[in-house]
């Protein structure tokens, strides 16, 4: 008979007091260490069930070394550990545990072999590490020093909810708390610029279900609802200031944020609908649920989320009524008091309401920053001359981006083109311009101004401008 199921939190710190604790302290006297249960795992964020004990589950967690220890270990394999070799404490209290850890614990194995290997490969998984490499091997990077603006943006929200979940049982040396308290939340211009890409995903799909019923795919229409259902989903936890885990765990903690019952209620029944109509009414119960939300937020100024008709396609959703919102969502970043440039709205029956960004405010790559709590730019001191007579100054990869962007806003092209490699000819993705990097010598009449004159010839060629015989064009 199976032992009665135990979430796995419950067991690894039982397991780590009435028996890891011990033995460490009767080996390994005076050692500091932390001991915790993080990483991947079902029951490290406690979603685990009695079916998650059938791979990979039971007694388990991380022994935590400081990176230099302090004093000189002397343990009963007559093993002497000098100051600052990690790698050898680690070793020999692996060794340790290896010879003293019971064969099982409230029922369930200590030593058992992972998903895909032999029985024969069964050990013990009380992982001992040093602190340092372990954290670079779980996220990328060392928190302790810091997270940056690229640590931040790069790291799955997976990966940090595995860090910031679970449960650290001893921690004597503090650094592992120290490093998820930086990792607790995302800086608060980071959770804007987050919240407003998830907002953008939404918008840029939320006409297509209503298309393609239109169309008669009655499949495509169901599975965009079920996409759009999945990103409503990540959204609401992102207001909620809680990580989105990966796909097999999104909908348990969906489910589980608080006065949560009717949108879950109203995704699950436009997933289940069987046909676009319904679907729509529920799809729009949901937008305004979760437009209200917004607005209790705070970020940005309060919408009035409404149902709207439009001629030009066979749906009705959410949409604000008046004005649209000034965008608060990256004004942090962007170094500007907020956008006040209005949404453009869309072709199709739904714009979405509110809206954390606007179409000046599209999530784009972020400038550097310096530190973990606001997007400051790096120093610019050094001017470098651009061939057309545009300065600008010496920048990072991430500072040519943000001015690509801004000069393609700006529809500025003389600046636009300057900053492209000489060999790449760009196709603007709905008016079609052209633009071409200027060489030396080029003066206004020989611009990307007048380089717009040949975009038919180069449109009908589909790669290059005969008159001009420059490079490649980029379509988006």
């Amino acid at each position: 008979m199976p032992p009665a199921f135990v979430p796995g939190l419950e067991i690894a710190g039982d397991f780590y007091a009435g028996v890891v604790r011990p033995l460490l302290a009767d080996e390994f006297p005076g050692l500091r260490y932390a001991a915790a249960l993080l990483g991947p795992g079902s029951e490290v964020a406690g979603f685990d069930t009695q079916r998650s004990t059938d791979h990979d589950w039971g007694p388990r967690l991380q022994l935590l070394l400081p990176d230099e220890p302090s004093g000189t270990l002397t343990g009963s394999l007559g093993d002497i550990r000098a100051v600052g070799d990690t790698a050898g404490v680690a070793e020999a209290i692996t060794a340790m545990l290896t010879r003293r850890l019971p064969g099982s614990f409230r029922g369930y194995p200590v030593r058992f072999s992972l998903s895909g290997k032999p029985a024969r490969a069964a050990r013990h998984h009380v992982m001992v590490s040093g602190l340092g490499g372990w954290l670079t091997w779980l996220l990328g990077f060392d928190p302790r020093a810091g997270a940056t603006l690229l640590d931040w943006l790069a790291t799955p929200t997976q990966r940090l909810a595995e860090f910031t979940t679970g449960r650290v049982f001893h921690d004597d040396p503090g650094e592992l708390t120290r490093a998820r308290h930086t990792l607790a939340w995302y800086p608060d211009d980071v959770w804007r610029h987050v919240l407003a890409c998830q907002w953008q995903r939404v918008d840029q799909e939320e006409p297509f279900p209503g298309r393609c019923a239109e169309a008669g795919d009655e499949l495509g229409s169901a599975v965009l609802t079920a996409r759009l259902a999945r990103d409503l989903m990540r959204l609401c936890l992102l207001m909620n200031r809680r990580y989105p885990p990966y796909s097999k765990w999104l909908g348990t903690a969906f489910t589980r944020l608080p006065g949560n019952a009717g949108l879950v209620a109203d995704l699950t029944a436009a997933i289940s609908a069987r046909g676009y109509q319904e679907r729509e009414r529920h799809l729009t119960r949901a937008y305004q649920a979760v437009a209200e939300r917004h607005n209790r937020l705070g970020l940005t100024a309060p919408s009035t989320p409404a149902p709207a008709s439009s001629t030009t396609a066979p749906s009705r959703s959410s949409a604000a009524r008046g004005s649209p919102p000034r965008c608060a969502s990256r004004s942090a970043i962007r170094g500007s008091a907020g956008c006040r440039r209005p949404a453009r709205p869309t072709s199709s029956s739904t714009a979405l309401t509110p809206r954390a960004t606007c179409d000046c405010c599209a999530p784009a790559p972020l400038p550097p920053c310096e530190t973990a709590a606001g997007a400051t730019r790096q120093a610019m001191t050094t001017a470098r001359p651009v061939k057309t007579g545009i300065s600008f100054p010496m920048m990072s990869a991430h500072d040519v981006v943000a001015e690509y962007w801004a000069a393609a806003e700006a529809r500025d092209w003389d600046r636009f083109g300057a900053l492209l490699a000489d060999d790449v000819l760009y196709r603007g993705p709905q008016a079609r311009e052209l633009v071409r990097a200027l060489q030396s010598g080029d003066s206004g009449s020989r611009g990307p101004t007048a380089f717009r004159d040949h975009r038919d010839q180069a449109g009908r060629g589909g790669l290059a401008c005969g008159p001009c015989d420059r490079g490649v064009v980029t379509a988006w």
